[in-house]
This record gives C-alpha cells, structure tokens and sequence, in this order.
C-alpha cells in the first residue's frame, strides 16, 4: 500500500514490486516456519506505519501533492516557520498557499517530473505529514473561532469531508470532531437545504404555518465568510426543527417547492378539468419532450396537492384555528403519502418540474384553440373587408379576399388612408372551414346556458349564414361568367325539349340518336356526328353545343357548309337543344347564316300533361321506392321484392363525384347479370345533379348511355327499383325526372317482423327465486330503459330533423347530435366469460332495481359490500390500473396467453419469444392461474402501457360502448375535433386490450372510389385468410367525412 500510494514515480519502483512478487511466490511455493523480510523491504516498514493510515484521505493527498509539486521544480513554498503560522491567521496562509500551488503549477510538475528514488520519496511525505498535523492541530485547537472558509479548504471534496474526518480522526481533538462533521455536511447539502428552506418559506405564503420565517432567512444567508461555531449551531438547530421532523418525500416535496415555485404556481391555476383536458389531448400530441407517463405524473402531484391542502383546510375547522403548526402540517402532508398512488411522488415532481415549459404549451394551445377560431370569427363579422375576385384562366372561377384591420391600428386613427396597414387575406376555403368550426363551437355551446352564451351562440349562426350567402354568390358569380349573362336553365328543360323534338318529327325515341356535348368534347366525334347525321337520312339530336369550344363550334359549320355545297340536294334533319341565348353562340348564329334553322319556343314543345303521359308510357318495369323518413327499410323492400319475383338482386349504388366513364363500366360490367336479374339503384348525394339526371332518364327511358367514351345498356325486360338514401331530403327539383314519376312503392313503417335480428344471450328471470315479485318486472322494465337509450335517442333527433327540414321549421344545426354530457347511459357488455360489465357514468345512473337485486344475490352469498362495490364501481374514483383491469376482461388475453413486453401481441403458452418484433423479446405470462397471479399480471401490463395511453373514466366507457357496437355488428361512427384522441382510443381498444387486427385507412379529398374499391377487396382477401375463426379485423376510416365518395360507406 505504502509503494503503490506514494511510490508510483519512484526510479526504482518496478526493482520493489518485483522483490514484493517474489516474496509472495516463496510464501506458495514454501512451507512457513519463519518470516524474514528482506533488507531493502525492512527500510520502508517504519514509513508504511507512519503514512498508510492516512493513504484514504483526499484531504492528506491534495496537500501532499501540493507540496511535493513545487519541491520537485526547485521552487521555494517560501513558508515561515510554524510558530509564525499559528500566531497569524490560517485562513491568509492558506489561501496564498492555494494560490501559489495551482493546478496549473501542479500539472506542469507532473510534466516535468524529478526522478526519485522510493525512500527518498517516502522520506520526504514524512516529514509533510509533520506540517499536515500541525496545521490539523491549529485547526482544532481555534475551529469555532475561525470562518468555515478556513475549514472547508482542508477538503478539496466536499462530497468526501466524512470519509477524510473519520480517516483523520487520531489526527485531530475528540471534542472539535461533531463541529466539523456538522460543518462538511452543511457545506454538502446546503443547496438543497436552501430550496427546503426557500419551499417552507413558499408554502407557507399559501397556508397559514406558525414557523419563524426570519430563521429560515438566517440559515439561507450563510456563506463561507461565517464563525464556525455560529454556522454549526444554526445548521442543528434546523435539524432538530425542521429535517428531522420529516420522512424523505415531504423533504423531497419541500424542496420542490422551493426550487420548482413555478410548478406549484401552474398546478394552483388549473382547475381539475384542465388536467383532465391535458390527458386526453397527450395521446395524440406530436411533442419529443412530452408523452403520456409524463402528464400522468403531473396529473399525480396535482392530485397530491388538492388532497393535502384539502386535509390541512378540513384540520384547521376541526381545531378552529387559522394556522396550523409545522407539525400538524407535516402530519397531513405523511398521511396523504401513506396512499400507494403517491409511492413515486418524488419522481412525478421530477418529471413535471423537467417538462413544466412543454406542459404549460400543450394547456396554452389548449387554452387558445377554442378562443382563437371565435376571435377569428368575430373579426370578419365585425371589422372586415370582403372583395370578390376572379381567379384561373382555362378554369373560371370566383373567389373571395377578407382583409382584417389591424385592431390596434384602428383605436389609434391614422390620418393618412395610403399608410400600411397589417392586413391578412382570408379566402373562401378559409371561411368554409371557420364554419365547420362554427358548428362544432356552437354545438359545444349549447351545455352552457347563460346570457353571455347564448349571445355568442347567436354569432356562430350569423357567421354559418353569412358564409351560406357567400358560397351562392360565388356560384352566381361563376355562371354568370361562363354565360356571360343571366339566365334561368333546368334540367327539365332538356328532357322536355329531347322528347317534343321526336314526337314532331315521328321519330321513335332513341338513345343512338342523341348526342351529349360535354367540355372534352373533341373535333374528331363531332366530325363523325355530322357525316351521321348528314349521310344516315335519319333525325340526330345535338345537345348543349355552348360547352363545345369556339374553334369546334367554327369547323362545325364550316363542314356543314361544304357538305350542302358539295350535295346540295342531300335532306338530313338535326336537332339542336341549348339551354343558353342563341344569340351569343356562334355555332348557331352560323347555321342562322345559312337559313336552314327552325327555332322551337317553349310553347311549341311538349305541355306537362302530353309530357308527363309520354314518360309514363316510356317508363317500363321501372319502380320508385319512397318512405316518409329514413330508415324505415326502402333496400330490405326492395331486396325481398327480387326475391320474391325469383331474379337475381343485383344491387348498383350511385354517389359522389362520380366519373361517367367509371359509372358506366361499373354498370356494364354487370350486364350479364342483368339480363336475368334485378337492378336496384341506390342514388346518393352527388356533386353533379345535372349529369345525374341525365343519366337517370337515359337509362330508365332509353335503357341506354353514353357520354364519354363507353357505352352501356340495360335490357328492356329488367327490372329497374330506384330508392334515394334520404328519402325527406331528396330534391326532385334537381332530378326534375322524378316529378313525373309516380312513387310505385311507399315505405310507411316498420315493424319487428321484418327485422333481421337474432338474440345472441337470453336472460329468464325465474319468478320462483324473487323474494319480492315486483322486483322482476322493474328489471325487465331497466332492461328495456337502457335499449330505448342505447339505440333511439339520436334516431329520435334525427327523425326532428327530417321532420322540421320537411316542413320549414327552423331547427338548431346540433340538436340531433347526442351530447356526451346531456345522456346518462346505462347498458352492459359481456366478458369474455360472459359475465356483465355494467357500463355508466355515475353509482347513481345504475337502476335501483338491479342494485336492490345484486344486494339479495351477495346478502346470499355473503358478500354483501364487497360484491356491489366489485358490480358498481365510482369510475371517477377508479385510477389507470383499476380500469385496464376491467378491460382486460373483454378477452381472454391477459388471462391464459403468453405477451410480448413491447408489441402486447398474444401467443400460445408454450411460445418463448415474439415473432413479430425485431428484438424477439421474451414474452411474459401470469405466474398461475390463480385469480390474484392474473390481476398482478393484468397490473403489471397496465404499468407498462401508461407511458403510451392513459385510461379513465371518460374513455373506458367509451370504450365499452364501441365494443358493445362491435359485438353486435353495428358499425361504430366516432366524432371528435381533430387530435382529440378518436384514433389512438381505437387503436389501444383493438391492439392492447383486444387482440385484432387493425387497419387504419386515412382519408381525405384525393381519395377516389377506386382507391377505397381496391382497400376494401385488399382487406377482404386479408380478412378470408385467418385460419383461425374468432381473429377479427378492425377497420377505422380516419375523416371518412373528407371524400365525396362517402356514399360508399353503405356498401362496405
């Protein structure tokens, strides 16, 4: 110990480590009888004796090397005597002795090495340890006279002061012994005993503690410059009052407080909603530095907090007093810590003070979200400029620039109108998007019933209307241009026009001879029309020839005139049909030119009575399927009606932004089934109801179409059922078809007889077994309660709605949402061991008949108070782990099946390791099967999945509803702003409780029919591919509502 220690430079080290090595051997090899120690090892006994025991102190060491450092560069430490040096100050000594022996000096030493032999060496820290004792001695001799400056430069390491003054003991006066340790481990905590300070100092600033503040003050104002005695005595007496009155965690607490106040400050500001608020958005927060363990463990201190201040408010009216003493302070701070959900307390404050900036971003953006779309809203209602302007060149249309006056700019009133000014462009996409917000805000709105409120409620709906004004405008705005003019068109116009102009020239109605022009139109099929029409002798129909282009329209007549130059005595008939002025089209004024054009007037053409007469004639085997409102079975009619005349149902949905080339080889690809079978035209909302209602009169009343490049047909002895999906709302007016078609089939209810519904569990209430016979009738009564709830309260409102749409009657835009906080739902799911799982809101939601039933059947069991208690659990009183545990029951995974630690994937009891993550993890399993193995199991997982989700009371009864839904194969419509967690509650429903598959497919505008087509096949084929027959498949189309496709819905 003596060489390695202070002998590592010595010239003739490795000649003693060598003699040592040998020693050693001899003592292996040898039997012992006795010990002779060689010479040159005897020489360095006396030394070792001397110096090892003082070979583990920092302090010994530091002083050491400083004296050797400047002996070994010829340097003069230039110290006086001893004697000199007890009658100055210690202090002025040493500190110019640190000053010339830094660590500069020290490095440069090493650098330049003396060469010394090991007795030499030795020699020489002998005689420092000489000096080292009698500065220990002086030392301790005037300790509590001298500043603790003085004392703390003997311990380069503060950290290490202990283990040097135990080390150094025999070196130093007994009784000075307990004022250096209080010093050094004053010295080493004081940061933290300074926020302690500084916390108790804060705290009591909120509640009321009988402490003396001007000591707390005292002890943070030490510094190195006070008396030793003075420090030691204020440091034990903090102890004595303060630290050792309190467990870890209330010191821990206390110096949070002081050294995290704005913590406690936000924690103090929010209110528990915002909290709530905070853990529901985190799910879906794109945010590094915050996830959900995070705001779980901020959710925890504040949780903390409310209970303690709630405690010691509860202690002072028990003991009337307005402040309470330390003690009583710290009694209820230790009970509140003795709940195992505050076991981490320490960490949740750690965590929360470390992400405190990021939190108080997530509550501001929170905050603003709401307040900042409502300001924007009541800016353009009330200060702003609206300029409508046209934009594009090859496609025309209008829009709108909303200007916004800076508010500030305007209080101040400039006089100059030229000087700049803080405007910001708002478009048309930008208000259409505020009042989808609008409607969203204004539906929030309505939980809230105050003057103020409603005030704002009634600018949402101005601000809906005004956008309504501006969309129409736009609209007019685009026709005018196009048109150049007014001017008044309907579709009924064309059909009108079509038959009259066959009906005079006796020609049987055709769909070859009618001719569609649409803006694709091209040179070359015009050109192959009029050589038809010129060559065939029989009457063609042009119509719409105003959306062919101006080149198009000049080669038309120029080829029309060199055909009647070339054979002028050629007879040919065509029927041209605009909805446009005559005189504004060239193609027409050309033709006038030539004087071979007879212009038929509205009162020339067919009367409504001869019209009306002439379709229902036309209309063959074609039936229109009406209800009074929706939902009553217009397709179950329809599907039993085929089925009845032994057809084959042949189902053809039409809807959105449907292309006419892919609606027609949708429809001919069905041909073949047609020719013995059924169609039922199921017609949904579409973009284009002029394009629409042509194709609906080619095929009912020519069975034929073609407007773009392919054709298709439907046999004539087809039969053709129409329905529209919104039967109330449909508007004839824009399918003027329809007008004069007569409702063949009117839907005007339903009854159970012609539901398809089966009974997955029966439940028989024996009457024999009930002590109170009424108690049987008000089960079944809660039974049926809790049905009317779960499945009729929005058909209801909705039903209003159609009612009200029908009749005129204003109606407010939210009324037939259901409102989360307006309903007090009240149903029950079954476990995978078909056990029930009731799910509500409040114990006081639950029918007090089922209670009163549950308390007989645990009464007979014996399990009065812990059997309800287990039945009808506060779900607001329930924390994270209490809920996955009842969720955990949905499914048998978490109970018999090995899981992998990081997908949560289930496999069989003998599989090892996981076969879908890349780590291949081991997986995990309850240790039996043992009801408390499972639930510590269940526990467990629970833990491991916080960091990603957090489950309470709001979405786990959401999720129980979802999965009643499932079960019973009811598609499941989930609504919610965007990030307010729809996708990630689906996704911890179907992967970590269930074991499904899920399938995510995000939507938005650019999504075609096609592309959703092509999915759903995808997801079929996925879905036909299970071998085992319980895997399901989940699929959740994200913002379905952003594609006007949405009809398709339906179908899948």
């Amino acid at each position: 110990t003596c060489l390695n220690t202070y002998c590592q430079e010595a010239t003739d080290k490795q000649e003693y480590d060598d003699l040592v090595k040998y020693w050693h051997e001899c003592f292996e090899i040898e039997s012992i009888g006795l010990i002779d120690t060689p010479p040159a090892l005897s020489n360095i006994v006396e030394f070792a004796e001397e110096l090892n025991p003082y070979a583990a102190s920092i302090a010994w060491k530091t002083y050491l090397d400083q004296q050797t450092a400047a002996s070994r560069n010829n340097r003069s430490l230039e110290r006086n005597p001893i004697e000199r040096q007890l009658r100055e100050e210690l202090d002025n000594d040493t500190s110019r002795q640190e000053e010339e022996f830094s660590t500069d000096v020290i490095q440069e030493s090493i650098n330049n090495k003396v060469k010394m032999e090991s007795i030499a060496i030795l020699k020489e820290a002998k005689e420092i340890l000489k000096q080292f004792k009698q500065i220990l001695q002086h030392i301790c001799e005037r300790g509590r006279r001298i500043p603790i400056e003085n004392i703390l430069r003997l311990f380069p390491d503060i950290n290490q002061a202990q283990n040097d003054l135990e080390t150094l003991a025999p070196l130093l006066i007994k009784d000075i012994l307990p004022l250096l340790r209080s010093i050094t481990s004053f010295w080493k905590d004081r940061i933290r005993i300074r926020s302690i300070c500084t916390g108790i100092m804060n705290l009591s600033s909120k509640i009321s503690v009988d402490i003396d503040p001007s000591f707390l003050r005292s002890l943070n104002s030490i510094d190195q410059r006070v008396l030793s005695e003075q420090c030691s005595s204020i440091y034990e007496q903090y102890l004595e009052d303060f630290e050792r009155k309190c467990s870890a965690n209330v010191l821990t607490l206390f110096s949070f407080y002081g050294s995290s106040q704005d913590l406690f400050e936000f924690l103090d500001s929010l209110a528990a909603d915002d909290v709530y608020n905070l853990q529901e958005a985190v799910n879906d927060w794109d945010e590094t530095l915050v996830n959900t363990k995070t705001i779980f463990d901020f959710s925890t201190v504040k949780n903390f907090l409310d209970r303690a201040y709630a405690s010691i408010s509860e202690k002072q009216k028990q003991l009337n007093l307005t402040s309470l003493s330390f003690d009583r302070i710290i009694g209820c701070f230790e009970d509140i810590l003795t709940n195992k959900e505050f076991n981490d307390l320490a960490k949740c404050l750690q965590s929360s003070a470390l992400s405190l900036a990021s939190i108080k971003r997530i509550h501001l953006e929170l905050t603003d979200k709401e307040q900042s779309k409502r300001r924007r809203i009541a800016d353009i209602l009330q200060s702003s400029n609206i300029e409508f302007v046209r934009i594009g060149h090859h496609e025309v249309a209008f829009d709108i620039y909303i200007t916004l006056q800076n508010h500030q700019e305007q209080q101040q009133k400039q006089t100059t109108m030229n000087e700049e000014q803080k405007i910001q462009n708002i478009t048309f996409a930008d208000i259409s998007e505020l009042r989808d917000r609008a409607r969203l805000l204004e539906y929030s709105s309505n939980t809230q019933e105050s003057d103020k409120n409603q005030h704002d409620v009634d600018k949402l709906r101005h601000f809906i209307q005004f956008v309504s004004v501006v969309e129409t405008t736009l609209e007019t705005l685009t026709n005018l241009y196009r048109a150049g003019y007014p001017l008044v068109s309907t579709n009924e116009g064309i059909l009108r026009a079509i038959l009259s102009l066959f009906q005079k020239t006796n020609t049987p109605p055709h769909i070859r001879h009618l001719f569609y022009c649409t803006t694709q139109t091209n040179w070359i099929q015009i050109r192959a029309f009029i050589y038809r029409c010129f060559y065939s002798k029989s009457f063609h129909q042009l119509i719409r020839p105003e959306l062919l282009s101006q080149s198009i329209q000049d080669q038309f007549v120029c080829l029309l005139r060199s055909l009647i130059k070339e054979k002028p005595d050629q007879y040919f008939r065509i029927g041209i049909i605009t909805t446009t002025n005559i005189r504004n089209q060239q193609l027409i004024n050309g033709l006038r030119s030539m004087r071979i054009v007879d212009i038929l007037r509205d009162q020339n053409l067919l009367n409504r009575a001869d019209f009306e007469k002439l379709i229902q004639d036309m209309n063959k085997n074609c039936t229109l399927v009406t209800s009074r409102i929706s939902g009553l079975g217009k397709s179950t009619f329809i599907r039993k009606a085929i089925e009845t005349s032994n057809v084959k149902y042949v189902k053809f949905p039409i809807y959105g932004d449907f292309d006419i080339d892919t609606l027609a080889e949708r429809l001919r690809s069905k041909y073949s089934q047609l020719e013995t079978g059924a169609i039922h035209l199921d017609i949904g909302t579409t973009a284009n109801s002029q394009q629409l209602n042509e194709v609906l009169y080619c095929l009912l009343l020519f069975r034929n179409f073609r407007f773009g490049q392919v054709a298709v047909s439907i046999p004539t002895t087809t039969m053709i059922y129409i329905e529209f999906d919104a039967s109330p709302d449909a508007n004839f007016s824009q399918l003027p078809l329809f007008q004069y078609i007569t409702p063949s089939a009117v839907v005007e209810k339903v009854d159970w007889t012609t539901l398809n519904i089966e009974y997955g569990r029966n439940c028989r209430f024996l009457l024999p077994y009930f002590i109170e016979p009424q108690l049987r009738m008000d089960l079944a009564q809660a039974l049926l309660q809790s049905s009317n709830l779960f499945t009729s309260l929005s058909v209801e409102n909705v039903r209003k709605q159609q009612r009200s749409a029908t009749s005129g009657e204003p109606m407010t835009f939210s009324d037939a949402i259901v409102q989360w906080d307006k309903i007090q739902p009240f149903t029950l799911a079954f476990t995978a061991s078909n056990d029930p799982l009731f799910i509500y809101k409040k114990p006081t939601d639950v029918p007090q008949a089922l209670v009163k039933y549950f308390k007989l059947y645990y009464d007979a069991c014996g399990q009065s108070s812990v059997g309800l208690s287990t039945m009808f659990p506060d779900y607001n009183k329930l924390i994270h782990s209490d809920f996955f545990v009842k969720s955990a029951s949905l499914s048998y995974k978490y109970f018999n099946k090995s899981i992998c630690p990081k997908c949560f994937g289930q496999y069989d009891l003998k599989q090892v390791k996981c076969d879908k993550c890349a780590s291949k993890d081991l997986l995990i399993r309850p240790k039996s099967f043992d009801s408390k193995d499972i639930e510590i199991f269940q526990r467990d997982i629970a833990k491991r999945l916080q960091d990603d989700y957090v489950l309470t009371s709001d979405n786990f009864i959401k999720m129980l509803l979802i999965y009643l839904r499932v079960q019973c194969g009811i598609p499941v419509l989930i609504m919610g702003e965007t990030g307010c967690g729809k996708t990630s509650l689906i996704k911890f429903l179907c992967q970590k409780i269930l074991d499904e598959d899920l399938e995510i497919f995000r939507i938005h505008a650019g999504v075609t029919a096609d592309i959703i087509i092509n999915k759903m096949n995808a997801y079929i084929k996925k879905v036909q591919a299970y071998t085992d027959e319980e895997k399901r498949l989940w699929i959740f189309f994200d913002e379905f509502n952003t594609t006007t496709n949405i009809g398709l819905l339906k179908e899948i």
